[in-house]
């Protein structure tokens, strides 16, 4: 125990935790969207009916908006994550696009 460098223990931890609040995050997004999905396409459905001369992106700036909405409690706030901040929001940013772009071409082509 001579050479327990406690310093290089907390930091490693952290990082660890970090990494872990990531995952389960972005499986908590990942399930939320799937588990709305439905419910954000039969109320885009429903926009679609009231003008149809929705535009292609029109229809999926709803979609995210709708998906942003549930889920937007899950995504790391500054306050929330102690890391790259942007980085990580840019990660959730492209799973919600990859997300629109599935949901756009399943329901709306």
């Amino acid at each position: 125990m001579d050479n327990f460098d406690l310093k290089k223990y907390l930091v490693e931890n952290k990082v660890t935790i970090n990494s872990q609040m990531n995952e389960n995050s972005m499986s908590d997004i990942i399930s939320t969207l799937v588990e709305k999905e439905n419910i954000i396409v039969d109320s885009i459905k429903n926009d679609i009916e009231q003008d149809p001369e929705l535009t292609e992106q029109d229809i999926k700036q709803f979609i995210k908006d709708d998906g942003y909405e549930y889920v937007q409690d899950l995504i790391p706030t500054p306050s929330k994550y102690s890391g790259n901040w942007r980085a990580e929001v840019d990660k959730y940013d492209n799973i919600i696009n990859k997300w629109v772009e599935k949901v756009y071409s399943t329901y709306f082509t």
